[in-house]
């Protein structure tokens, strides 16, 4: 009985009742660094967010398409011994093939509780170690969260240039970053966080 049983779960699975998502999302180019996942402590979904690391500070971008717009977010995630300052908070988004250049003011939002901060402040670095109930060593940097909301039309592809950044005084400029729209099929996606 339980091999029937088991067969006839593996013929409802195979034949597309399975918890199956399917999405658009914008794909980073992974030239400029490595690519991650944004989600669920980046286990699960796309390989959607852009990191950049630069003098041990890891700086992650996620352009996600919303139903009108497009939102960037902009991550930095600032170990302890470093601090990170804005030279501006303007943002540039621009389409391939089209001559309008969209100009955004990153907004900071508060995540997983950090106090809230703003753009013109130096953002110091800070780690937290621990062990978790299986043994595991897990680390956490300070981390500060921005985002912008574009209007642009629906595209393949996006370029943003974000702000320049002091990191312990010295400057850097970050590339341009190309996104472009890829699709991604997602089982289980609910349990999997």
């Amino acid at each position: 009985m339980n091999n029937r049983l088991l067969l006839l779960s593996l013929l409802v699975l195979l034949n597309g009742c399975m918890p199956v998502w399917v999405h658009d999302y914008y794909r980073p180019d992974s030239s400029l660094g490595s690519l991650t996942k944004s989600s669920c402590d980046r286990s699960v979904g796309p390989p959607n967010r852009l990191e950049i690391v630069r003098d041990k500070v890891i700086i992650g971008v996620t352009a996600i398409e919303m139903k009108d717009d497009v939102m960037v977010r902009f991550d930095l995630e600032v170990p302890d011994g470093n601090e990170v300052k804005f030279n501006n908070n303007l943002v540039l988004v621009s389409i391939p093939d089209k001559p309008e250049i969209f100009i955004a003011t990153l907004t900071p939002f508060e995540i997983y509780g950090w106090v809230p901060w703003n753009l013109n402040q130096t953002l110091r670095g800070g780690t937290r170690i621990w062990k978790t109930l299986f043994g595991q060593v897990r680390t956490l940097h300070n981390e500060y969260s921005m985002a912008i909301r574009v209007s642009i039309p629906k595209t393949k592809i996006i370029k943003v240039k974000l702000p320049a950044l002091l990191i312990n005084g010295q400057e850097v400029v970050l590339p341009e970053m190309i996104f472009s729209k890829d699709k991604y099929v997602e089982f289980f996606m609910p349990i999997n966080c």
